[in-house]
């Protein structure tokens, strides 16, 4: 297993900052619900002082005046939407950021699709590593066909499938049989 370094400090940033924009979405929800109820009430309001308006029960400036409310309530709700909106795509983004490390941290494992015996480390500890580098090298010890020279002047008595003792030079320490 690769080591993580800071992979996991970084995930829990994520994850802490991924509820702090769930919370952000709720309380843009929230702010658009009072702000649309601000938007009815001012739409009532502006009629019913154009209706008293008309009829010349209230001044010109007093309509002037609901109308702007409900101007101003108009703009505030289309503010809270867009909130809501940017709330939503926060969240969405660091949904993203968080998949992205969880799937960074299930790469760390290294898995071969056999079991085999490690016989070389072609990158050491602390060093980066490219998609597709080879780190490490396996050998399936129960399917591995070894090229060897022999001399023939030595070699007097050979035959094939004779008992073979395999040692490897990157792990002296253990013999393998073959034939």
């Amino acid at each position: 297993e690769i080591d993580p370094v800071d992979l996991d400090e970084r995930l829990r940033s994520t994850e802490a900052a991924y509820a702090r924009a769930a919370s952000a979405v709720t309380a843009a929800e929230a702010q658009r619900k009072d702000t649309s109820a601000r938007r009815q009430l001012a739409e009532l309001n502006a009629k019913r002082y154009r209706d008293l308006g008309g009829k010349n029960f209230v001044s010109a400036s007093a309509v002037e005046s609901k109308q702007q409310e409900l101007d101003s309530a108009l703009a505030a709700l289309e503010a809270s939407d867009a909130n809501l909106q940017g709330a939503r795509q926060e969240l969405l983004r660091l949904r993203a950021d968080r998949d992205g490390l969880q799937q960074q941290r299930s790469n760390l494992r290294l898995s071969a699709p056999r079991d085999g015996m490690v016989i070389s480390r072609d990158a050491e500890p602390g060093s980066t590593v490219i998609a597709g580098q080879a780190v490490l090298r396996m050998v399936e010890p129960d399917n591995l066909w070894v090229k060897a020279r022999l001399d023939q002047g030595r070699s007097r008595g050979l035959a094939v499938g004779q008992a073979a003792e395999i040692i490897l030079r990157s792990n002296a320490s253990t013999s393998l049989l073959g034939k």
